[in-house]
């Protein structure tokens, strides 16, 4: 996405939004695009977003908190001077263990998870590395040297993938088990009336929510 031209930075919701874009870079990659990922990612695993930030310099600070100071080396990165100059009065940090974050997750998830929501744009693993990583490859055989070629030529059309898909039968029932998880453990999941709601649908009984 390098051109001469300078880039939007609203190019996704904050909370998914790289450090990059919010430090509003005239110039990024694809790169933003994983960030994104690595916060979606994360929102499964902990069952909320993992940087619901109330605005840009909120979601920096979450950055941060989570992820520790980012290095004089990451701080190159940053084209503004004021922008570094704001990350370094937040104070030092030395951020939070994914493994507390995650406690449940599994150690190829959170090595993924590593390598998905590093600061600097230039250490963020690629899509063909992420598809290549052991969390995925267990779940998705994918010809990586093809997609590196599409990538590469500019190719953006899906290719034909050998995947087995569940039946409509069996992703209700995944549904339906998965709300019922959340209704059974209320600070994981949705808000009070809503689980309630989507229980008694379940059993066909009706329900409003206010």
């Amino acid at each position: 996405m390098s051109s001469a031209d300078k880039l939007t930075e609203y190019v996704c919701t904050r909370w998914y939004r790289a450090p990059e874009l919010l430090l509003q870079n005239s110039d990024y990659s694809f790169a933003v695009d994983m960030w994104s990922v690595g916060c979606i990612l994360a929102e499964l695993l902990r069952r909320r977003p993992l940087f619901p930030g109330a605005d840009y310099l909120d979601q920096l600070r979450r950055i941060v908190g989570v992820l520790g100071t980012p290095t004089e080396e990451d701080l190159t990165t940053v084209e503004h001077r004021r922008a570094a100059d704001y990350l370094r009065s937040l104070g030092p940090s030395v951020g939070m263990p994914f493994e507390v974050l995650f406690p449940d997750a599994s150690e190829d998830a959170i090595d993924l998870l590593r390598k998905l929501l590093v600061f600097n744009p230039a250490h963020r693993i690629t899509a063909v590395e992420a598809l290549e990583h052991p969390f995925l490859q267990r779940m998705l055989q994918f010809d990586t040297q093809e997609a590196q070629d599409r990538t590469a030529t500019g190719d953006l059309s899906l290719p034909e993938l050998d995947l087995q898909l569940h039946s409509f039968a069996d992703l209700k029932q995944l549904i339906e088990q998965e709300a019922r998880v959340c209704a059974s453990d209320r600070s994981t999941c949705l808000s009070p009336p809503l689980q309630d709601c989507v229980v008694q649908d379940l059993e066909h009984e009706s329900c409003e929510v206010i």
